[in-house]
């Protein structure tokens, strides 16, 4: 730092700050390194992507006034989403699954005249998870399309088209759908394992996974959002009370059931949208330790499907 010419091309507020802080203590290598970036600050993005020796002043004035009133007058949440409004296209996976759901629907529901499957209608379709069929390797996906009662059906749909929406809007539609379809394969792959002796329809491991993605959304751009906590409270009250509610159904109400519920499946479905979350969400932040939590969350589910794999088919 002491040396002109090390130095003539660095920003005056970078320096100024490295120098305090280097009349205190001794500092984190990744520290300096996020001062240095030009990639971790609003202001050094602004100046690459305005190109201060851009011929047009009047106009790199205008976007600097803009953009200053932007931050100021809005917060960070809304800031957030107008960028990604402007460069995301519209969301495409979570309406189509949805309409999908719904048609398969329709189609056993004309047929036998009613809107609440029994265990019997449901475990002769071609798409229920059944573990005398696990050969059937499209069952551990498209269980999904079935749904045993209208108000199943219903639920999953209003809650993946509230929770899924706003995450395709601002990740893409890519990464929501590596996520829902995560939390799919999860749940069946799953309840292969830990309650091997039920059939499993609808469309809740995809569910849950998208809402456990927001939480992770929330892990990784935490400083770029506004009422975190009440986010988080939202999220795991939905959640707590659709998995207590398949608990007792499962467990206390499968003599009057005819289709009890897995608790299984909501469980696996939340755990794969997190972790999955955690690998294939935008990152807003650029922190540099987000490497490090990438790895170890892709590990968990490399790991976690070779296991499923191998015990369907060596141990079960």
């Amino acid at each position: 730092m002491k040396l002109p010419y090390a130095m003539c091309d660095v920003d005056v507020e970078p320096v100024g700050l490295l120098k305090s802080w280097a009349c205190k203590s001794f500092q984190m290598f990744t520290k300096i390194m996020k001062i240095m970036s030009c990639k971790n600050y609003p202001e050094n993005r602004e100046k690459e992507k305005l190109n201060l020796n851009c011929r047009d002043l009047v106009q790199n004035s205008c976007r600097i006034m803009a953009n200053g009133l932007g931050r100021n007058l809005l917060d960070n949440s809304a800031q957030l989403c107008s960028r990604c409004l402007i460069r995301m296209s519209p969301p495409v996976f979570i309406p189509f699954i949805t309409v999908l759901e719904f048609l398969t629907f329709a189609c056993y529901a004309f047929p036998y005249g009613t809107l609440n499957f029994d265990k019997k209608i449901l475990t002769q379709t071609a798409f229920t998870y059944r573990p005398d069929k696990r050969t059937e390797i499209w069952r551990f996906i498209f269980y999904i399309l079935v749904h045993a009662r209208w108000v199943h059906l219903l639920f999953n749909c209003i809650v993946q088209l509230l929770v899924g929406l706003p995450l395709e809007i601002v990740h893409g539609r890519k990464a929501v759908a590596i996520v829902y379809m995560a939390g799919v394969l999860a749940g069946s792959m799953a309840m292969s394992i830990y309650d091997s002796e039920v059939c499993l329809v609808g469309a809740s491991g995809g569910v849950y996974a998208l809402m456990a993605a927001h939480i992770s959304n929330l892990f990784l751009n935490f400083s770029c959002l506004e009422c975190r906590t009440l986010r988080i409270f939202s999220i795991i009250l939905v959640a707590l009370t659709d998995i207590g509610f398949s608990i007792w159904n499962r467990f206390q109400a499968s003599n009057f059931v005819d289709f009890p519920s897995s608790y299984v499946a909501h469980l696996a479905g939340s755990v794969a949208g997190f972790v999955v979350g955690l690998i294939v969400l935008k990152n807003f932040g650029q922190h540099f330790d987000d490497q490090f939590i990438w790895w170890i969350s892709l590990s968990l589910c490399v790991a976690s499907m070779l296991t499923a794999i191998i015990w369907n088919i060596f141990f079960y």
